[in-house]
């Protein structure tokens, strides 16, 4: 089976001018920087959460307002990002890009994955910055109302 999908169009008609409006729905997911940054700049192609899903699809990649200092620290330390790298070159609250999630695993071999699951992504892109509040788990975004 192929999981949920993860947009959707919602139509609505006025009751006052009888005009079809529509709005594009799509799922995003809130991530602490700097490990948004490193999504969306195809270096870590999984999202460790402590719980799974079966959402499979397109998402949204929202950079949350906390920053792992000790994460920023270790990808220094592996030189997995610029030396150079300071924490208010990041960007926080807001869409940064988006991915397709392809899969939920208990069990990768792979340095990003820390478990206890982690949500496989592909078709990464990086987006201009866009700004927006985040939510806990997977939350509806309204496209109509972003601004890039």
């Amino acid at each position: 089976m192929g999981g949920l999908i993860s947009t959707r169009l919602l139509v609505f008609v006025s009751r006052y001018t009888g005009e079809v409006v529509g709005m594009a729905i799509v799922k995003a997911i809130s991530i602490k920087q700097p490990w948004a940054w490193c999504i969306v700049h195809g270096l870590k192609p999984v999202e460790n959460r402590s719980w799974k899903t079966k959402l499979r699809g397109r998402v949204l990649i929202h950079a949350g307002k906390k920053f792992d200092q000790a994460g920023f620290e270790w990808l220094l330390e592996n030189k997995l990002i610029p030396v150079e790298s300071k924490k208010d070159q990041f960007l926080f609250g807001g869409i940064v890009g988006e991915a397709e999630i392809v899969d939920c695993v208990e069990d990768l071999d792979s340095i990003w994955f820390s478990g206890p699951y982690g949500f496989l992504l592909e078709s990464v892109r990086e987006h201009s910055f866009m700004p927006l509040r985040g939510q806990l788990g997977f939350f509806n975004v309204d496209t109509s109302t972003l601004e890039e």
